[in-house]
């Protein structure tokens, strides 16, 4: 989602929040003059189409200024059944901005082994075509063509090392970024269960809210199956692994499953914050390692040999 979608649930939030109606809350945000022009126009275009009789889900998904997503446009449709627009509009609110922080913080972890790793990589590239041109021949007998290969092979290594040690932190954040996926879709149910949807709408909304992430449309797709053929909720919430399971066999005991989607977005939330808590604290180490492990190699097939060469050792 971009900045300006961001922008629009945020103020039409505000404005809702203000006890305006949403038709009033449209026509306030197209006469603000601080908001971007595209959310200023999406204003003017959902509040016409609204005037012509059609729902708020409808406009929005008619939109050409603003690309609302289709989970989005969703939650509006379940809010006009419910008539709790103003609470959806919040929680796609803080739905939009965790997400948006949750995007930066991830891009501000990996700016410095990404740096690390390019120069080096660049490093290693200027090292395997210049370094021979740059060795004397004290000793009359250099072989350039060997070290020439040498050098090469070294920069290979060095630069393969590099390569795993990035892949690696690809993999670690596309596992944590599943995760976050997978929190996402529990705390749409938590929000849909506390708004009063059916398990059945709520598990649909679900499917929508993992987006392109296969893996997860499978998994809400394997508890919609489990539910039509009359499996118990705490064998189809354990897509979501953990103490999942335990949560809402509790609350078929206690019968309060508000309680029970509480429980388990606190412990995802939890269990994902000591594992990015984990990762900041061992990223420097980590590509301190790796960048020392580099250097080593270069040393000793590309420095080495000209230190014998030169006498020194």
């Amino acid at each position: 989602m971009s900045k300006k979608e961001l922008v629009f649930l945020q103020t039409i939030d505000d404005l809702l929040q203000s006890d305006l109606n949403i038709k009033s809350s449209l026509d306030v945000m197209a006469k603000m003059k601080g908001l971007p022009k595209k959310v200023s126009k999406a204003s003017v275009e959902i509040r016409s189409d609204l005037e012509a009789g059609s729902l708020l889900s409808n406009a929005m998904g008619n939109c050409t200024s603003l690309k609302f997503k289709e989970s989005q446009i969703a939650f509006v449709e379940s809010a006009q059944r419910s008539g709790k627009l103003c609470d959806t509009f919040s929680f796609l609110r803080c739905r939009e901005e965790k997400c948006s922080a949750r995007n930066e913080k991830i891009f501000g972890m990996c700016v410095y082994p990404v740096i690390v790793i390019l120069m080096a990589l660049i490093g290693g590239i200027v090292l395997s075509v210049y370094a021979p041109s740059l060795v004397p021949d004290f000793s009359r007998n250099f072989d350039y063509d060997l070290y020439h290969r040498n050098v090469i092979a070294a920069c290979v290594k060095a630069n393969l090392l590099l390569c795993i040690f990035g892949l690696s932190l690809v993999l670690i954040a596309r596992k944590n970024a599943f995760e976050y996926q997978r929190l996402d879709v529990a705390s749409a149910l938590k929000f849909l269960t506390e708004a009063g949807t059916d398990m059945d709408s709520s598990l649909h909304m679900a499917f929508l809210v993992a987006g392109k992430n296969q893996y997860l449309k499978e998994s809400v797709l394997d508890a919609m199956l489990q539910m039509e053929n009359g499996e118990p909720l705490p064998s189809v919430m354990d897509m979501f692994g953990g103490n999942a399971k335990s949560f809402f066999e509790i609350a078929l005991v206690s019968g309060n499953l508000k309680t029970a989607f509480s429980s388990l977005v606190i412990s995802m939330e939890k269990k994902l914050q000591k594992t990015e808590s984990l990762f900041i604290s061992l990223m420097e180490p980590v590509t301190i390692c790796f960048v020392g492990a580099y250097i080593l190699i270069l040393l000793k097939d590309v420095a080495m040999p000209v230190l014998f060469n030169t006498g020194v050792f």
